[in-house]
């Protein structure tokens, strides 16, 4: 697969750290808002903030620029 619209420049605040390392353990939206105690709106918006932020395109997307960008690792 081609990555190259995947901005891997872009830093992100914690609790969008947070929400990513959630996201790329396989956790749905409602998870990450129960596990984050913020609420699944919240959840929906940051991750589209952060789609177009990254170029990630879904959230299959998202966890590959949190792999190439070093924000998780294989021993999650």
């Amino acid at each position: 697969m081609d990555w190259r619209h995947l901005d891997l420049s872009i830093e992100l605040t914690k609790p969008q750290e947070e929400t990513v390392k959630l996201l790329a353990s396989s956790l749905s939206y409602k998870q990450i808002a129960e596990k984050r105690g913020i609420n699944y709106r919240s959840v929906q918006d940051m991750l589209m903030r952060l789609y177009r932020k990254t170029g990630a395109r879904d959230r299959f997307e998202l966890a590959v620029w949190a792999y190439k960008t070093g924000l998780v690792n294989d021993s999650i």
